[in-house]
């Protein structure tokens, strides 16, 4: 734009005559017009918002249908065929899911389980469940409880006592207290 403006010339006010010239009172119209600085600017812009309108309808692909606007007074038609097709789809989808879950109980409910077969996963459960409680004891792989120090090993109320000291003793109290 323009570097060249009068005190009177101002890029907001072109803006506002390019998007509604009737926004502006006749004063400043008649100041857009003859102006030559913001004539200039006024064409700048308009070149640009053309070229932009031409760049959109160069890129933009075609509707697939032509869009109608509703007519005042005009009802737009009813498509009862739409609604039909719907309701059978629905319908449709429904008694699929049903179908599919009643093939399903019946198929659980025609084989049999054996005594046999139930003893087997209450043996495999009782197994899981002792390698669960021997992980909670202590959830060291074997190659590592080899290396680690035993749980109790050196672990007493001494150190936490050194650790976390009691309230109101201090270092000379110990002191004497292990002299004694």
């Amino acid at each position: 734009m323009s570097e060249d403006r009068k005190p009177g010339c101002s890029i907001a006010r072109v803006i506002r005559y390019v998007v509604d010239e009737n926004d502006l009172d006749p004063e400043q119209r008649r100041h857009l017009r003859e102006c030559p600085v913001c004539r200039e600017e006024l064409k700048q812009l308009d070149g640009g918002l053309r070229r932009l309108g031409h760049m959109a309808a160069e890129h933009t692909p075609e509707p697939v249908r032509r869009p109608v606007l509703p007519v005042e007074g005009r009802e737009l038609p009813h498509r009862p065929v739409l609604l039909w097709r719907l309701a059978w789809g629905t319908g449709l989808g429904f008694a699929l899911v049903m179908l599919i879950a009643v093939w399903t109980v019946f198929q659980s409910s025609i084989s049999p389980v054996s005594y046999q077969d139930i003893a087997q996963e209450m043996a495999e459960d009782e197994m899981l469940l002792a390698e669960v409680l021997a992980l909670e004891e202590n959830p060291l792989p074997d190659a590592y409880r080899e290396i680690s120090p035993e749980e109790t090993a050196g672990i007493d109320e001494e150190i936490f006592d050194f650790i976390v000291p009691v309230e109101g003793w201090n270092m000379d109290q110990e002191s004497r207290t292990k002299e004694a």
